[in-house]
């Protein structure tokens, strides 16, 4: 009976503990704000530039990736991932990368608020020119 009555309240405690209230669920709203590159710019010469902004919301987001494609083959010219739970970055990442010929690159920022699958993503459009 003790067994019973403790499987019981095992799976009771369970149960309620992994509930999700809806009731405390805020809705997510946030921006994501990129200084640098600015959109339609050119960025010229070297084998780095800087991305800056800020990533604001109104609850803690779960981290981010910021991933350069090459808009002529769609391939991954540079990509990081930060994994830190706040409500608030800033962006200043350097970025890295092997371009010899001009080339429209797209700069993309998703950001991961919850385990939820909710997202925030921000795109820029820019040129770089040897």
């Amino acid at each position: 009976m003790k067994y019973t009555i403790s499987l019981f309240a095992l799976l009771t405690i369970t149960l309620f503990s992994c509930k999700k209230d809806k009731e405390d669920h805020e809705d997510f709203s946030g921006s994501i704000t990129v200084t640098a590159p600015a959109e339609n710019s050119t960025i010229t010469g070297g084998n780095t530039f800087l991305v800056t902004g800020n990533i604001e919301g109104n609850t803690e987001m779960h981290g981010y990736m910021i991933t350069v494609y090459n808009q002529n083959d769609q391939t991954v010219v540079y990509s990081n991932t930060l994994d830190s739970h706040s409500d608030v970055y800033t962006l200043n990442e350097t970025v890295t990368h092997t371009l010899s010929v001009a080339t429209p690159l797209r700069l993309v920022i998703e950001v991961e608020v919850d385990h939820d699958s909710e997202s925030l993503t921000k795109e820029v459009l820019f040129q770089y020119q040897p």
